[in-house]
C-alpha cells in the first residue's frame, strides 16, 4: 500500500517538475507585448481549447494503431529472420510489446493532426488561438514541440531496436540469447553444464510465486533463466518443447529442486 502510495506522489513531483522546467526553458509570449492579453482572449478561445484537449484525447488511438500497424509487419519479419531452420525454436518480444512506443509516438502524430483541424476550423483566428493558448499553458509550445519531434523520434528508434533483439533462440547446434540491456551470446550445446527447473521461485520480496521455471547453466559461470525469456515462440511451441529439445541436442537429464532462492535466478 506504501508503495503505491509513494509511487503516486513521485509521478506528481515528477510531472510538477517537468512542467516547472518546460516554463522556464520554453516561455510564453510576454504578456506585456503587442496584442491582446490572456483575459481579453479567454472568452473567445476558452472552449477551443477543450476541444483541443478532447481532440487530442481522441486521436491518440487511431494514431497508436496507425503506428502500431507499420511496426507489426517489421516485427513479424525479423522474428523469422531470426530462425535458420524449420527445427530452430525463436523466443522474441511479440508484437503487442511494440505498443507502448507506439503509443508515443501517436501521442506527437495526434498533436500535428489536432493542429491541422485546428487551423482549417479558425483560419485566421488560429494565430490568435495560439497566442492564447500558449499563455494559457505558460509555455511556447512551438518551440516545444520542436524539441520533443527528435527526442520521441530517438527514443523510438532505439526502444524499437532494442526491443526486437531480446530474444532466445535455440538452433539444432547451439543457442543464441540476447537479454534485456546486453549483447548475443552464443553457446554450443557442449558448453550448457546443467538444465535445472523448480515448481516455485521466492522473489526478493520473499513472497512465494508459484510458477514453474527453467534455468540454463554454462561452463563460463553464465546463466539464462526463463523467467527473462519472451512467454511467445514463434510458432507457438512451449517452453517444455524448448527443454525437452535442449535435453536431447545436450545429452544432459533434467534436474529438479523444490525452489528457485531468491536471487538465484538473476544474472
Amino acid at each position: 500500500m506504501w508503495a503505491e502510495v509513494i509511487g503516486q506522489l513521485l509521478v506528481v513531483a515528477v510531472v510538477s517538475l517537468a512542467m516547472w522546467w518546460m516554463r522556464r526553458k520554453f516561455p510564453a509570449p510576454e504578456l506585456t507585448d503587442n496584442g491582446p492579453k490572456l483575459e481579453e482572449l479567454r472568452p473567445k478561445y476558452q472552449i477551443w481549447s477543450v476541444i483541443t484537449l478532447f481532440g487530442n484525447m481522441a486521436l491518440w488511438i487511431p494514431m497508436t494503431a496507425l503506428v502500431f500497424a507499420g511496426l507489426y509487419p517489421l516485427v513479424v519479419w525479423y522474428s523469422a529472420t531470426l530462425r535458420d531452420s524449420p527445427d530452430t525454436f525463436v523466443f522474441c518480444l511479440q508484437p503487442i510489446h511494440y505498443l507502448m512506443p507506439a503509443f508515443f509516438v501517436g501521442i506527437l502524430l495526434s498533436s500535428f493532426v489536432m493542429v491541422g483541424i485546428l487551423k482549417l476550423l479558425l483560419r485566421e483566428r488560429f494565430a490568435e488561438f495560439g497566442r492564447f493558448d500558449n499563455q494559457r499553458m505558460g509555455m511556447n509550445q512551438g518551440r516545444l514541440v520542436g524539441v520533443l519531434i527528435p527526442v520521441i523520434g530517438i527514443g523510438f528508434t532505439v526502444v524499437v531496436l532494442r526491443m526486437l533483439n531480446i530474444y532466445l533462440v535455440a538452433s539444432p547446434t547451439e543457442l543464441r540469447i540476447n537479454r534485456p540491456f546486453g549483447l548475443e551470446r552464443r553457446y554450443p550445446y557442449s558448453e550448457l553444464t546443467a538444465v535445472v527447473t523448480a515448481p516455485a521461485s521466492i522473489a526478493r520480496s520473499g513472497k512465494r510465486v508459484q510458477h514453474r521455471l527453467y534455468q540454463l547453466q554454462f561452463q563460463d559461470g553464465t546463466s539464462y533463466s526463463t523467467l527473462f525469456m519472451p512467454s511467445q515462440e514463434l510458432d507457438g511451441r512451449s517452453e517444455e518443447m524448448l527443454i525437452d529439445a535442449i535435453l536431447e541436442r545436450s545429452g544432459l537429464t533434467l534436474q529438479e529442486q523444490p525452489v528457485f532462492k531468491a536471487g538465484e535466478l538473476e544474472f
